[in-house]
């Protein structure tokens, strides 16, 4: 039997609002009120946005916009809280939750997705439940690159090294012992 944390529970909760750190042990930023950011915000750990964003937000944790923040950027985290503005889409790849004091002008994508009542909604909701999927619309729009692309090319230089060892190895020696190289070399390998 698993133990479940009092964390898991609250989150299965209708009307779930993360808070910081309920996602990632690895830490904690805030965007202050006065902070005014315009580019790319990537990291690993939560995120709360007091102030303004202009550009896009590509986190792997959670992210807030509290009733103070302002984001104009693509939002994409795995769970997206907002509580202030955002204008542009969001693209949470475990959840969204767009609180009564929220207002939203774009497009949601998320297989999980709440609007609570008092919240302001103007665009489209896609429940896709492909994260890949959703990754890969963030992608597109932001003309960023995929991060399990660079995964991939490692993984594929290492099969395609494979192979070459593979060829390297199989031009060496035939199914008898015998050199290719020296087959090669008189047209039979035997000496006389």
């Amino acid at each position: 039997m698993s133990e479940i944390t009092d964390q898991q529970t609250e989150r299965e909760q209708p009307g779930w609002r993360p808070g910081l750190n309920t996602t990632s042990a690895s830490g904690q930023s805030m965007i202050g009120p006065t902070v005014v950011i315009r580019g790319e915000v990537v990291a690993e750990e939560d995120l709360l946005v007091k102030g303004r964003v202009e550009g896009f937000i590509d986190h792997s944790a959670t992210v807030t916009v509290h009733a103070e923040g302002t984001v104009a950027a693509e939002i994409k985290a795995q769970e997206v809280l907002v509580e202030g503005t955002v204008d542009g889409n969001v693209y949470g790849t475990r959840r969204v939750q767009i609180a009564e004091s929220g207002r939203v002008n774009g497009n949601v994508y998320a297989p999980r997705v709440s609007v609570l009542e008092g919240a302001s909604f103007k665009g489209a909701i896609d429940m896709d439940p492909d994260v890949d999927a959703i990754e890969r619309r963030f992608r597109e729009q932001t003309g960023t690159e995929m991060k399990p692309k660079a995964e991939k090319k490692s993984a594929d230089a290492k099969a395609e090294s494979g192979k070459e060892e593979d060829k390297t190895d199989a031009a060496k020696v035939d199914g008898q012992g015998r050199s290719d190289e020296s087959d090669a070399g008189t047209g039979t390998g035997a000496t006389d």
